[in-house]
């Protein structure tokens, strides 16, 4: 089976700035398959000029890099250009993770390609520096790669850390089986992965989840509200400093829309297993 990689902005400015994993990055040049976001493609020139205005990087080399850049852009990338089903692909994300936009736009521009990888025989691979976005990535069945950790000993490090996390979704699957499914009880355990110790003291417990069927299988959502506050939050916080009661908030509310995500990610590995 063929590899296709999915490069974030975080793993594609290692092929123009030297860092760690830039090697690794720079050896799937010569895979056939390489895809970027519409956004990535913004990012990285800002990203440049940024460093260029900072004095941190020469106005010669940011020429040299951009123009590498926008010939690799015709030779090596496929970009992945925003649409409809793309913004479908965005909300239904936004509904579920407590994520940056930017991430949920390369997020979901790996997710819109797939299926398409997947009919002609060609495997995946979401490629990022970022392990929270890695780990959602791996929550909606991408395959994923850190380039940071490309070497054996970071590796194996890597695969001991999705061990314990495996462990864990598992206590979490037998409380499922237990609820829904009428699993004796002494087969759950109460090692569980998270715990909410309290709710958004802004939280109108009323209304504030909606259930959805989603083939077959019945999915957590939080309540257009939930999601507009938790949005405003997110917005106030990129524009201005938020208070300590707003930042309090904003934490519940991310730990919150976390453990639903937590919920139908095992709701729907349990069904479909």
């Amino acid at each position: 089976m063929n590899n296709a990689y999915f490069l974030d902005t975080s793993a594609l400015i290692k092929l123009y700035v030297q860092e760690s994993g830039s090697d690794w990055v720079q050896k799937q040049l010569d895979n056939r398959f390489l895809f970027i976001s519409r956004l990535a493609c913004q990012e990285i020139q800002h990203t440049l000029k940024s460093a260029q205005k900072k004095e941190s990087l020469k106005p010669i080399d940011a020429h040299k890099i951009i123009q590498s850049f926008r010939n690799h852009l015709k030779t090596h990338f496929y970009v992945v250009e925003r649409n409809q089903e793309l913004c479908s692909i965005e909300a239904e994300l936004l509904s579920q993770y407590s994520l940056k936009m930017d991430h949920v736009i390369q997020l979901a521009s790996a997710l819109l390609i797939k299926p398409h990888l997947d009919k002609v025989g060609t495997r995946l691979i979401f490629v990022s520096a970022d392990d929270l976005l890695l780990e959602i990535a791996k929550a909606e069945n991408l395959e994923t790669e850190n380039p940071n950790h490309s070497s054996p000993q970071l590796k194996k490090i890597s695969r001991e850390r999705e061990k314990l996390i495996k462990s864990r979704e598992r206590e979490i699957e037998k409380l499922v089986k237990y609820i829904i499914r009428g699993v004796p009880a002494k087969s759950v355990t109460t090692n569980l992965p998270l715990k909410l110790d309290r709710l958004p003291e802004t939280l109108q417990a009323e209304g504030a989840i909606r259930l959805e069927l989603v083939e077959g299988i019945p999915i957590f959502r939080a309540s257009d509200r939930i999601r507009n506050r938790f949005e405003n939050l997110l917005s106030k916080q990129k524009e201005s400093i938020l208070n300590s009661e707003e930042e309090k908030e904003l934490d519940d509310y991310k730990e919150l829309v976390d453990y639903l995500s937590l919920v139908n990610h095992t709701v729907r590995n349990l069904y479909l297993t």
